[in-house]
């Protein structure tokens, strides 16, 4: 399966609603490829984007009434697309909804979608149709999505230095522990993925030198079995690093997002897309977003 990187096209009134797709395993000297969204509308507010296994988890709100939260599960490389029935929380429109995981189940064929707002969660079945509430034993504290792997979605708890997984077949939560890579290490420095079908841990507390560390848990659920695998370069020289996000691990190589200043000491702040080689100190840079210096913390 190829692997794909898709970004909202940033003009929310553009007259024909689209996303840039990047061949993550391609040479980036290539174009992104646009992708036409076939039910987003010009002015229609995308709130969040996730994937898994091909599939694509579209959450936006209607130019015509922005208080309408739409959720679809849509397939880009073929267009078609479904919309989820309303649940309980945008039948009532509840504030704040958000769309906290998606996932696929192999089993049984079943893709999950988790949302909640304040207290509230709930999770579709496509192979029911339909939203159940679930008990929530802990808050989330974060408004990033899960990272799926090992059929369970996972977040870092930031008040408490471990991680938050949601079994997506018992429909349970449960707490696990991160690696612990050193003194001085917080969990903001933390991001999570998956690599070979093992959950795996970005440690960046080194960023500004130009390199971070790639975790692994080799034994799911089993703490005692993180081991650090990689050390990945993603800059030649120390640089102000605001943003660092794992996008995808792949056999090969590494791809992050990368929040960064002007490295010749202009006036912007860009956003780029890095992919790092495992085996060797190579790495290669894409600019996704440039942005006036002004604006880097809006």
């Amino acid at each position: 399966m190829r692997k794909l990187f898709i970004r909202a096209n940033e003009c929310p009134d553009c007259p024909e609603p689209e996303f840039e797709s990047r061949d993550l395993e391609t040479p980036w000297s290539t174009e992104d490829r646009k992708v036409r969204c076939p039910f987003k509308k010009p002015g229609d507010e995308l709130q969040s984007l996730y994937s898994c296994n091909g599939l694509v988890c579209v959450t936006l709100y209607h130019r015509h009434c922005m208080e309408d939260l739409d959720i679809y599960i849509w397939n880009p490389s073929t267009q078609f697309f479904t919309k989820l029935p309303a649940s309980p929380l945008q039948v009532q429109r509840a504030p704040s909804i958000r769309c906290d995981g998606f996932g696929y189940l192999s089993a049984t064929g079943d893709y999950k979608v988790l949302i909640s707002s304040d207290s509230e969660q709930y999770i579709f079945s496509s192979n029911t149709d339909i939203w159940k509430r679930i008990e929530v034993p802990f808050r989330l504290w974060t408004k990033d999505a899960g990272t799926l792997s090992n059929e369970a979605l996972h977040w870092i708890r930031r008040v408490d230095k471990k991680m938050l997984a949601f079994d997506l077949t018992h429909e349970k939560f449960r707490t696990m522990l991160l690696p612990d890579p050193g003194s001085g290490w917080r969990t903001m420095d933390m991001d999570l993925g998956d690599f070979r079908g093992c959950l795996c841990a970005l440690d960046c507390l080194n960023r500004h030198t130009g390199f971070i560390d790639l975790w692994v848990m080799k034994e799911y659920n089993v703490s005692e079995s993180w081991t650090k695998l990689f050390t990945l370069k993603i800059s030649d020289r120390p640089v102000i690093m605001p943003r660092l996000r794992l996008i995808m691990v792949m056999e090969t190589s590494t791809v992050l997002e990368k929040g960064t200043f002007d490295e010749e000491g202009g006036d912007e702040c860009m956003l780029m897309l890095v992919k790092s080689g495992h085996e060797e100190e190579k790495f290669e840079t894409q600019v996704t977003i440039k942005a006036p210096r002004r604006l880097a913390g809006s």
